[in-house]
């Protein structure tokens, strides 16, 4: 199990208790487990784990097809369902003699959250194909639950700059050995590509080769909800 990405599954007794819901005003997604089934094609040596969330509601199809996409891409497999991605990817190592020595790891989860109108997932991708090492990512796709269209968190703030300095106080609080490390003066480092916004704060993902080499890993930190209260804007709630 690669630890640096996986987050454990979702427990999901206090999200899934209606399929579309309002509560004291607000509009709520609830969201279930999918558990993709073990493939025909794995062998006893691969460590095959794929589950994701699954949102359910009147913008279900609109929310899980990004949801899918963002896995099929990762994987790099052009296929209709994850399942059979993950079929793909096996099978076609099991054609060569001169792969097919080789146990593969792919594992997949994530953990969706809501703040407001906004609906949050968290997914965890890694995949090890052969090569030299894995490679492992943080992806967050967040959603307007009115609409059920993508939103870009940078979208929640009012000043998008002063966010980034925020960014970067947090950063050499949180992370200061990695300074050195960045391949860009700390005064320039630019805001994540994937960052999630839910009741704790704003967490925060970099991943390896983002702003740093591949050694220096990735790094993840949030910061504080109270810390952003004058960043973010007033109709978000």
């Amino acid at each position: 199990m690669k630890q640096g990405f996986i987050i454990a599954f979702l427990i999901l007794s206090g999200l899934s208790g209606c399929s579309s819901c309002r509560e004291n005003g607000q509009d709520f997604v609830s969201w279930e487990q999918y558990l993709v089934p073990e493939s025909e094609y794995a062998t006893a040596e691969d460590e095959i784990e794929v589950s994701f969330p699954v949102a359910e509601g009147p913008f279900a199809e609109q929310i899980n097809g990004q949801i899918r996409q963002t896995i099929l891409t990762f994987l790099g497999v052009s296929e209709e369902t994850v399942s059979a991605a993950v079929d793909t990817l096996l099978s076609f190592r099991n054609n060569f003699s001169t792969l097919r020595h080789i146990p593969y790891t792919i594992i997949v989860n994530g953990e969706p959250s809501q703040f407001g109108h906004t609906a949050s997932v968290i997914l965890n991708l890694y995949q090890y194909l052969g090569g030299a090492h894995g490679i492992g990512t943080v992806s967050c796709l967040s959603f307007d639950t009115r609409t059920g269209k993508p939103r870009n968190p940078l979208s929640l703030f009012d000043n998008p700059d002063s966010l980034a300095r925020l960014n970067r106080q947090f950063f050499l609080e949180t992370a200061p050995e990695q300074a050195e490390h960045l391949f860009m003066p700390v005064g320039e480092l630019p805001l994540p590509e994937n960052m999630l916004l839910d009741s704790a704060g704003l967490h925060i993902f970099y991943d390896p080769y983002e702003i740093a080499p591949y050694s220096s890993g990735p790094t993840e930190y949030t910061i504080p909800l109270d810390d952003l209260r004058g960043l973010l804007r007033e109709k978000i709630l």
